[in-house]
């Protein structure tokens, strides 16, 4: 680890900055799978699913507090409240932090989002969606659940949708007013959809301080909830074509017929009546 260690984010048992690399001696002997850091604090997971904090201490997001008065860590200490899952992955910026365990629940500590109080425990959120993918802004958050973008926090700058209006903003995700939060004009107090760019499918997401980014897949989304065959007719045409066709001809010299007749069964079976 380097820099800044005016808070105690390196861990070294002091607060003094590093300019070149050192090892972190507390995981000398420890295996260590991911790591994350906020703007004043440091996360790490090791591999027997324990997660350590360090740093700035002021929004609990190094876990719980030891003292009212205590303002940093600077050597690791463990952060309970993972006792019945796996941890996959790590996520911090600014004073917030996270875990997203294998099941797709996302567990929060430190400082609120929106319109809740700073939680020095990690507790679970969003449990209704299977997350996949997490990223962390400076008061805002972007996770990803079956190929939908869903964003909570504040959007001075437009974070959720820069392509309309902030009326046209508000009223897509329901936004409330809260300028007493954070010193943020305008806020989403709860996690709320943010919508599709022609109707792409989200593959994956990306949160700076105060601006987001995301990256579409080629292929139109489809949700789950609709007809598959319905909304893609033109595919199905085209496999009742390929099928009827395949039908007609034989596989090359030398050709095994085993992997044309499986095909042509795979076909069959996606358009049964």
């Amino acid at each position: 680890m380097c820099g800044d260690g005016s808070f105690g984010q390196l861990g070294t048992g002091d607060n003094q900055s590093r300019n070149l690399p050192f090892e972190a001696t507390s995981f000398t002997t420890k295996h260590v799978e991911k790591l994350a850091f906020g703007m004043r604090h440091s996360l790490v997971l090791l591999k027997d699913n324990s997660v350590y904090g360090f740093g700035s201490a002021r929004r609990g997001q190094v876990g719980k507090f030891a003292s009212k008065n205590q303002k940093f860590y600077n050597t690791p200490r463990l952060i309970d409240g993972f006792p019945n899952c796996k941890i996959m992955n790590l996520y911090a910026n600014g004073d917030h932090s996270a875990a997203l365990d294998e099941s797709g629940q996302l567990h929060i500590w430190g400082r609120a989002l929106v319109g809740e109080h700073d939680d020095d425990q990690p507790r679970a959120a969003f449990p209704s969606l299977s997350i996949s993918q997490v990223a962390l802004g400076w008061h805002h958050a972007l996770v990803l659940s079956g190929g939908e973008l869903y964003a909570i926090g504040a959007y001075r700058h437009q974070k959720c949708d820069p392509t309309v209006s902030e009326n046209a903003v508000a009223r897509q995700l329901n936004l409330t007013t809260a300028s007493s939060i954070h010193h943020e004009p305008s806020s989403a107090s709860n996690l709320a959809k943010v919508p599709s760019i022609h109707g792409q499918q989200v593959t994956q997401i990306a949160a700076g301080t105060e601006h987001s980014a995301l990256v579409t897949g080629k292929r139109p989304f489809i949700p789950e909830s609709k007809n598959v065959r319905s909304a893609a007719a033109g595919l199905t045409a085209f496999c009742c074509f390929f099928c009827q066709r395949a039908e007609r001809c034989s596989p090359g010299a030398g050709e095994s017929t085993a992997n044309w007749d499986w095909a042509i069964l795979v076909i069959r079976w996606f358009l049964r009546e």
